[in-house]
């Protein structure tokens, strides 16, 4: 079945935002998709100005446990969802807004973060398969440079830092002469990026 003002709103979505046409799509599969679930499960038909907060949060609470994805994939159902009754709401095709009262699923970006690596240089250090400008910028992170420093360090001051590690990683890089900046532009390694 299709959804209520679907050519009004893909001419809006393609016409007058200029939507790629991969997004338009995306936005069209997930509309028609919460349409059919709305009209298998309403007790009033199919009146899209009877959508409520309740049907669009059990929509995707469905979809999430049907399908097995995750709160991420979620929220993008839910602004593609919510881009659909923006455009209805804002042309006075409905007259209640039904995502007024709802949030987007809590996403945890940080999950993979380890804490603690600094302890592991030694052993990253011996990895010969990280670039050595890898290793470098591991080690001036635990010496606490900040991002900006690292463009004025030269190979020199390496050896300043007079840690453990320090002998560690000059044993597993390329070293350079003293005056040479590590993190320089490409054709000219004596001169720092600032």
């Amino acid at each position: 079945m299709e959804y209520p003002y679907r050519e009004k709103f893909l001419s809006w979505a393609k016409d007058v935002k200029h939507y790629r046409e991969s997004t338009v799509m995306l936005y069209d599969y997930t509309v028609n998709s919460f349409y059919n679930y709305f009209y298998s499960q309403s007790e009033h038909g199919n009146d899209i100005r009877l959508v409520r907060p309740q049907d669009i949060t059990n929509y995707l609470v469905n979809i999430q446990e049907q399908h097995h994805i995750v709160a991420n994939t979620a929220n993008k159902y839910y602004f593609h969802l919510k881009k659909y009754f923006t455009f209805l709401y804002s042309n006075h095709l409905i007259d209640e807004y039904p995502l007024i009262d709802l949030k987007t699923y809590k996403v945890n970006k940080y999950t993979n973060i380890t804490l603690g690596w600094q302890q592991y240089l030694p052993e990253i250090f011996k990895i010969a398969e990280l670039s050595d400008d890898a290793k470098l910028e591991l080690f001036l992170i635990s010496q606490n440079i900040e991002p900006k420093g690292l463009l004025n360090i030269t190979f020199g001051q390496l050896r300043n830092f007079n840690t453990e590690n320090t002998q560690i990683l000059l044993d597993n890089i390329e070293v350079k002469p003293d005056n040479y900046f590590e993190f320089s532009l490409k054709n000219d390694p004596e001169k720092p990026l600032n």
